[in-house]
């Protein structure tokens, strides 16, 4: 595909897009609202827990396959 072609496709998308966003204000909105409100929660739901620092025997209990390289040193397993 020649880069013109490129241009007139991403030129019809781009005019396509703006129709949309004329069309439904309501929902060209809430497509920028939703995220900046999921992020605002992420960084709440941050600031208000502590992280828990956990030792290689606690991780070592867990006995998930994820933790298989943190074992403790002196336990054969």
């Amino acid at each position: 595909m020649s880069l013109s072609t490129s241009f007139r496709h991403f030129r019809a998308l781009s005019r396509k897009n703006a129709i949309n966003w004329k069309r439904t204000p309501l929902g060209s909105v809430t497509e920028i609202i939703c995220p900046v409100i999921l992020m605002l929660l992420l960084v709440y739901g941050r600031k208000i827990t502590k992280p828990e620092q956990l030792d290689n025997l606690k991780v070592s209990a867990l006995r998930h396959p994820i933790f298989q390289p943190a074992k403790p040193d002196g336990l054969d397993g």
